[in-house]
């Protein structure tokens, strides 16, 4: 059976892109409708987020979760993070 098929079977009308609603340094939010039989819209949106990030990360896309690097300069600085002195 081809896996697809079931999902297709579930979604109306091809999906509408709405375009970005939201971009900044944490995340981008692109806003989207797809039309589905009653009741289903929440397995076709979990089925649709899996794709997503199996795609991205195909891709090599990264999630955009802050990130932050803490650089110690000196054995005495880790000493001070650390409550010793």
């Amino acid at each position: 059976m081809n896996r697809v098929q079931p999902w297709q079977d579930l979604i109306l009308e091809p999906p509408t892109v709405l375009g970005v609603d939201e971009f900044n340094e944490n995340h981008l939010t692109i806003r989207l409708w797809i039309k589905t039989k009653p009741l289903k819209q929440w397995d076709v949106a979990r089925e649709y987020r899996r794709r997503l990030k199996n795609a991205f990360d195909r891709e090599g896309i990264s999630n955009p979760l802050p990130h932050r690097t803490i650089q110690i300069e000196s054995a005495s600085e880790l000493s001070n993070l650390n409550g010793r002195k």
